[in-house]
C-alpha cells in the first residue's frame, strides 16, 4: 500500500479538518494508498506540538521552509490565511511537492495563474478544497446536467448564507482584512458559489455586483478601532457564455441563518433544486410538470464501502471525499478536480466580479 507523508501548515480549524479528513479515508474507502500525517506546521511551537499530538502527527514545527525541504514529505496541505497561500504553495510546488489548498487559492488572479503554470510545469497534482462540489446532490445534479437532463440552461439562483458578522461586537479577523490582502465574503464564500456555477452550469461570460459591508469599523485585538476595507455581503447578476442569466449571493450578515447553500438551475426541459440541508437529495421537476420530485441520492460515493453508506452524510463527508479524489489523482498521476486552473478561473471571476460594480 503506497503511503503518503503529509505535512499540513496551519493549526486552526481548517487545518483539523483537513487532518480529519485525510486520516479519515480507510475509513470509507478500501483504497490502495493512505495517507500518513507527518508533519503539522503553526506559528505557535507550544500550541502546534499539543495539535500534532492531540491529532496523531509525528512532528511539529513553526519553520515553513524545512517542511518545503523535507524530502520524506509528499504532500503540502496548506491551511492558512489567504495571503500565504501564494507563497507558500509556489514553494511547495518548487520543492516537488503535491499541493492541496484551502480556498481561494490566491489573493490575485494573476498569483492563481502562475501558481496553475507551475503546477503543470512541475508535474504535480495541485487542488484546491472546493468540497462543496461533493455533496451526493450535486453529484447527482452534475451527472444530470452533463447528460442534458435539463435540457439548454436558462436561469438559476445560488444562495451561500451566514450570519457570523451580523455582530458588530465580533472583533476584527483576518477575513475582514482589506480586499488586496484577500478579505471579504466573496473571497471566502463567493469562491465556493463561483465554482459551483461554472462546475454545474459552464463558463460566466459576465458579471455585474454590489457589495455592502454592516460595520465600517470593528475592535482589534488590542482594543483599537480598525476600518473593515472589505465586503460583508455581495450580490451578482451573471451571464453564461451560453446567454443564460442568474443571480448569485453570498453574505456573512444574513441574520438567522447558519451555513445556508442553495441551487436552483432552471432549463429548457425542467429544474434542479438543492438544499445543503439535505445533501443526500435533489430536487427535479421535468418539462411543463410543476411536481418536484425528490431523488434519494445516497449511496452516491463512488468507491466508499462505509457501513451503512445510506445514512445522511455530516459536514465533514465532502471534505473527505474531496481528499479522496486528491490523492486518487496522485496515485493514477492524473490532474485532479477542482484543479488550480480551476480555482485560478475562479479567481479571475472576483475580480471581474469587483472590477464592475454597479453601486
Amino acid at each position: 500500500m503506497k503511503a503518503y507523508n503529509i505535512a499540513v501548515i496551519g493549526g486552526g480549524f481548517m487545518g483539523q479538518t483537513h487532518s480529519f479528513s485525510a486520516q479519515s479515508i480507510p475509513f470509507f474507502y478500501n483504497c490502495k494508498f493512505r495517507a500518513v500525517l507527518h508533519t503539522l506546521c503553526g506559528r505557535d511551537p507550544l500550541k502546534t506540538e499539543n495539535q500534532a499530538r492531540r491529532w496523531g502527527f509525528l512532528h511539529a514545527t513553526s519553520d515553513f521552509d524545512s517542511v518545503a525541504g523535507n524530502p520524506e514529505i509528499d504532500i503540502i496541505d496548506i491551511c492558512t490565511p489567504n495571503p500565504l497561500h501564494y507563497p507558500q504553495a509556489k514553494a511547495a510546488i518548487l520543492a516537488g511537492k503535491h499541493v492541496y489548498c484551502d480556498k481561494p487559492l490566491c489573493v490575485t488572479a494573476a498569483q492563481a495563474d502562475e501558481l496553475a503554470e507551475l503546477a503543470k510545469k512541475h508535474n504535480v497534482c495541485c487542488q484546491v478544497t472546493f468540497q462543496h462540489r461533493f455533496w451526493p446532490g450535486l453529484m447527482r445534479a452534475k451527472e444530470i446536467l452533463d447528460a442534458g437532463g435539463i435540457g439548454s440552461i436558462t436561469n438559476f439562483r445560488a444562495a451561500f448564507l451566514h450570519a457570523s458578522l451580523a455582530d458588530g461586537d465580533r472583533p476584527y479577523a483576518w477575513r475582514n482584512a482589506p480586499i488586496s490582502e484577500g478579505g471579504g465574503v466573496l473571497n471566502d464564500l463567493g469562491s465556493h458559489i463561483l465554482d459551483l456555477i461554472v462546475h454545474l452550469c459552464g463558463d460566466i461570460d459576465d458579471i455585474k455586483s454590489a457589495f455592502k459591508t454592516l460595520y465600517p469599523q470593528r475592535r482589534g485585538e488590542n482594543g483599537q478601532m480598525l476600518d473593515v476595507l472589505s465586503d460583508d455581503a455581495a450580490y451578482m447578476l451573471l451571464r453564461l457564455k451560453n446567454g443564460a442569466c442568474g443571480t448569485a449571493e453570498v453574505s456573512k450578515i444574513a441574520t438567522g441563518l447558519s451555513d445556508v447553500l442553495k441551487i436552483e438551475i432552471h432549463g429548457t426541459d425542467g429544474a434542479l433544486f438543492f438544499d445543503f440541508d439535505r445533501p443526500g437529495q435533489l430536487g427535479c421537476s421535468g418539462g411543463g410538470n410543476d411536481e418536484i420530485k425528490i431523488i434519494d441520492c445516497l449511496p452516491k460515493y463512488p468507491d466508499s464501502d462505509f457501513l451503512n453508506s445510506t445514512q445522511k452524510p455530516g459536514w465533514a463527508r465532502a471534505h473527505i471525499h474531496s481528499y479522496y479524489t486528491f490523492l486518487s489523482s496522485i496515485s493514477k498521476n492524473q490532474t485532479p478536480s477542482p484543479s488550480f486552473a480551476d480555482a485560478a478561473k475562479v479567481q479571475h471571476l472576483i475580480e471581474t466580479a469587483r472590477r464592475n460594480t454597479v453601486y
